[in-house]
């Protein structure tokens, strides 16, 4: 969940480069791909997060908190050190950052200035919702065979 987090203030300056088509298709791409992932890993988290009780799940909560807030300080600190003006690339690191924190289940804490990059990356971008109907459509138990040993005899 952290690649998810930390990489979208690292991908800002390619993302306003709009003359470089193919770099920015492949980026598309891996930020699609990135969160597919997210969406997945997500859910497998909330699954087993559901089972513990109730303030076990509270002090899983505050522990993920505070590791993405020092994280994202460590971020900012970061892109502030290597660009000239980094309000951009900590906007789209926020954004990642309460993307990775929505994809497990949590509210987004991060504050996140409306933009052009930000608006990009919503639509290259899988919410758990999204994630979670293509799931429901997949087990659809009555597009689903049973194995048998048969399905091994080659």
């Amino acid at each position: 969940m952290t690649e998810t987090g930390l990489s979208f203030g690292k991908y800002w300056t390619t993302l306003q480069t709009h003359s470089l088509v193919n770099t920015y298709q492949m980026l598309a791409n891996i930020l699609r791909g990135s969160a597919i992932f997210s969406a997945y890993v997500g859910y497998k988290f909330h699954l087993g997060f559901e089972d513990l009780a109730s303030s076990d799940q509270a002090e899983l909560q505050h522990w993920i908190n505070t590791q993405f807030d020092q994280l994202m300080q460590t971020e900012k600190d970061f892109l502030e050190a290597n660009l000239d003006d980094a309000t951009e690339a900590i906007n789209l690191a926020s954004y990642g950052a309460n993307h990775a924190l929505m994809s497990l289940g949590f509210n987004a804490v991060y504050e996140v200035q409306p933009s052009s990059l930000v608006a990009q990356l919503k639509e290259l971008m899988i919410d758990q919702n999204q994630f979670l109907q293509q799931v429901t459509a997949a087990n659809n138990e009555s597009d689903t065979e049973k194995m048998t040993d048969d399905d091994y005899d080659f």
